[in-house]
């Protein structure tokens, strides 16, 4: 999973995609006691990173226009995610960049 912010570019297309525990254990390749460890880590290093250079707290919905899991696989969620910046034209995100519910 990756993520960025871009808060104040109402161009950019605002999307978190994330996995679900169990998917992100099928992809690693390492001891099980260590799969949990590496996980929050990764997590923890990926949520500061967006705290440092963005000032924000990467769990917070409101910095996307779109939560999606990636358990649904490659090809739906790819879908999903052309079908919703091709809508997006129609819901242009309001100034600050980030479109509110």
């Amino acid at each position: 999973m990756r993520a960025a912010t871009h808060e104040g570019r109402p161009s950019c297309f605002h999307l978190r995609s994330v996995v679900g525990s169990n998917r992100r254990v099928q992809k690693r390749v390492a001891a099980a006691a260590d799969i949990d460890r590496l996980i929050r880590m990764t997590d923890r290093q990926r949520a500061d990173y967006i705290r440092m250079y963005f000032g924000c707290n990467w769990n917070d919905p409101h910095l996307y226009h779109m939560l999606i899991s990636s358990e649904f696989g490659e090809d739906c969620v790819t879908r999903m995610i052309v079908d919703a910046i091709k809508r997006g034209d129609d819901h242009a995100p309001e100034s600050s960049g980030v479109r509110q519910s």
